[in-house]
């Protein structure tokens, strides 16, 4: 395990130790950062404008708690998880910009940010575990981005939040609870008859229609996935790309090959209204063409305009089209029809388990 440390200090400590002679190693500050194999755990600095490093892939849980002289924090991309209560308690943090590489704010993660006044997130998709900004009570206006699931209490006791922005769909779980509990003067805004009408709807704050920016239809690339795939142990060889550093999957190729486990779905398309309906616990019906091929060559990927509906009700996972098929995030499926997926890096393998329920990083 290779473990770095950063010090601002260090090169002027360096030059008193060659000048003086005397100066022990063991007497240097504390370091600033704490990294071990590219995650973030502490960090011990005198806080004001924070510049992550370079090559952090992960904030590690509690990180930057109770960093009260922390100002400002720049989180680079590559960046994908922030951990649970990473900066809870950052009293005197202003504004927070989330890159796109971040998939997941974890639990309690700004809770207490009672200075925080603005969140910027630059991607399409994110997950607001629970209580995550609870409590940040300078907040006023968020924009979500398109894919958002958001959990328990997520910003609860925002007070003076005054708007929430959606331009296309909030998901939302059964596990999900007062996600704005405590915030009086809210309003959502989406678009009218989205997944985010019904859920200001259900939980009984305004919405207000509005018309979503037009979307870029501008193709991306996605690049044949490498990795070895085993499927309870088997290894099977699927039409599967990367995106974005995430492995996308066929959706009937996953389909057909988890038929007859306890993770099976039933696939269907409804032409009439532009929607994929998923069913779990029932056997696929194989329409052709299932595991057909290994994916080659690099390809154009567009995001999936069709609705998405799990065992009747709405849904809303990142997917994209590729010549005509539609391919899904393989940890999306995962902890739908919860299967577990993980990754061997070793042996740069994608292992995916039926018999375990799905865990997240």
């Amino acid at each position: 395990m290779k473990k770095i440390f950063y010090t601002r200090a260090l090169p002027i400590l360096l030059a008193m130790i060659l000048l003086c002679g005397v100066m022990s190693a063991n007497t240097l500050a504390a370091e600033e950062f704490v990294i071990q194999d590219d995650v973030l755990t502490e960090y011990h600095g005198d806080g004001g404008d924070v510049v992550i490093p370079d090559g952090v892939t992960r904030i590690e849980m509690g990180a930057f708690a109770n960093c009260t002289a922390l100002k400002s924090i720049t989180i680079p991309d590559g960046v994908t998880k922030i951990g649970m209560g990473a900066f809870v308690n950052c009293t005197a943090l202003k504004s927070i910009t989330i890159p796109k590489s971040v998939v997941a704010i974890h639990a309690i993660a700004f809770k207490n940010c009672a200075g925080l006044t603005s969140v910027t997130f630059q991607g399409d998709e994110i997950l607001i575990g629970d209580s995550a900004f609870s409590k940040c009570t300078s907040l006023t206006n968020i924009v979500l981005p398109k894919y958002t699931m958001i959990c328990s209490y997520a910003f609860s006791d925002c007070i003076a939040l005054v708007s929430v922005t959606c331009y296309d769909k909030i998901i939302e779980y059964p596990s999900t609870k007062d996600a704005f509990s405590g915030c009086p003067n809210l309003v959502i805004y989406g678009i009218a008859g989205s997944v985010t009408e019904r859920y200001a709807t259900n939980n009984s704050i305004p919405f207000v229609a509005v018309t979503a920016p037009e979307a870029s239809t501008q193709a991306i690339t996605a690049t044949p996935t490498s990795s070895t795939v085993l499927v309870d142990g088997q290894p099977a060889s699927f039409d599967a790309y990367t995106i974005n550093g995430n492995n996308y999957f066929k959706l009937r190729d996953l389909a057909c090959i988890l038929s007859g486990s306890k993770a099976q779905f039933e696939v269907e398309w409804d032409s009439a209204n532009n929607a994929i309906k998923l069913t779990s616990g029932q056997a696929y019906t194989a329409v052709g063409g299932e595991m057909a091929s290994k994916g080659s060559g690099a390809k154009s990927a567009t995001s999936t305009s069709s609705k998405l509906y799990l065992d009747g009700k709405e849904v809303s996972l990142t997917a994209y089209t590729i010549n005509n098929n539609n391919y899904f995030k393989l940890r999306d499926i995962g902890q739908a029809f919860d299967f577990d997926v993980s990754w061997d890096g070793a042996n740069n393998t994608i292992v995916i388990d039926t018999t375990t329920g799905y865990t997240a990083d």
